[in-house]
């Protein structure tokens, strides 16, 4: 039976018959045939596979990782902008190695770092050391990385919050969290009024600070992955969403931006208090919206958008934001 035109658009938004196509073209007679399991998406604790399927494929001799991107996971950001901060951060040897991009699928094969590394955790960076290790790596990705975009923390929740409005019938926010929609906006409208009025240095983030998307090696080595959202921020952005991962209290966010800055001072400090709430807001929205969507929905995202904004109103109790705000 021939398929209409819109069918095949249809399938072309279908992952699975994307990543099969492009499997197809590059990888091995077995993965044509009979291709392994894609690995499972997992929202937490760690944050994996969210944004596509991710499987193991043979490319040649080398072993690979297949990512192929749900549609629209990666709005605002883009494809292209992700191929090429994958190859630079590959390039760097900061990250996994760029093998193939394919921009019909929406599709990269990264080099496959399984044999003595693993996916590290919050309690690996509870040593000093090797979290000073992790700041210097970022902080090379900042000052030698690659990004085509240049959007803030504020542009990306704006977009979202776009892409909200738009909906017939949008989720109704998480009752435990005491937030509401308006309630997030103004928050994040009034912490931008500030951190605009007192400037920005700009630097290449990485955008996906979950100590998930750290590899450690047997040797204390470690690599970044997941390059999806990499653009030209405020610094304090990639620091602030660290934070959220390896710090408890006041000590531990001086002690991460002595790593970082060589000293901190109480400016610094509040800007970091207050890009923390962002972040969660952005991340809130992101995971709300992947609820909405054919695509990505499931994987615990309502729960995780829970957690995002149940931590936004903890630090409410714990911050006095007029102060934070003056300090800037």
């Amino acid at each position: 039976m021939m398929m209409t035109v819109s069918q095949v658009k249809e399938d072309m938004l279908n992952t699975s018959v994307r990543q099969m196509i492009v499997i197809a073209c590059f990888g091995s007679e077995q993965d044509r045939s009979q291709p392994s399991d894609a690995f499972p998406a997992i929202a937490m604790p760690g944050h994996s596979g969210l944004d596509g399927l991710i499987r193991p494929v043979v490319i040649g001799s080398e072993q690979s990782l297949a990512k192929t991107y749900h549609h629209d996971a990666l709005t605002p950001y883009t494809f292209e902008n992700a191929a090429g901060s994958y190859s630079k951060a590959g390039k760097l040897g900061i990250g996994p190695k760029l093998i193939v991009s394919d921009s019909a699928t929406e599709s990269l094969f990264m080099e496959y770092l399984r044999d003595g590394w693993r996916a590290s955790v919050v309690t690996d960076f509870k040593d000093s050391a090797m979290l000073e290790k992790l700041v210097a790596v970022k902080k090379t990705w900042h000052q030698k990385g690659s990004s085509s975009l240049d959007l803030s923390a504020f542009d990306v929740f704006d977009r979202y919050k776009m892409v909200w409005d738009s909906l017939s019938s949008p989720l109704p926010l998480p009752a435990n969290t005491d937030i509401s929609i308006d309630v997030l906006t103004h928050l994040v409208g009034d912490i931008r009024k500030s951190v605009t009025a007192s400037g920005s240095d700009l630097a290449i983030l990485h955008g996906e600070n979950t100590m998930s998307n750290v590899l450690i090696s047997e040797d204390k080595k470690l690599k970044l992955v997941d390059f999806d959202r990499t653009t030209i921020s405020d610094p304090m952005w990639d620091l602030a969403a660290m934070s959220l991962e390896v710090c408890t209290d006041d000590s531990d966010r001086n002690q991460l931006l002595e790593m970082y800055y060589g000293q901190t001072s109480a400016s610094l400090l509040a800007r970091l208090k207050l890009y923390s709430i962002v972040d969660d807001a952005v991340w809130a929205m992101w995971a709300l919206l992947g609820e909405t969507n054919t695509y990505r929905k499931g994987t615990e995202l309502y729960k995780y958008a829970a957690n995002r904004l149940v931590r936004i109103r903890h630090h409410l109790t714990q911050f006095e934001l007029s102060k934070l705000n003056k300090e800037l």
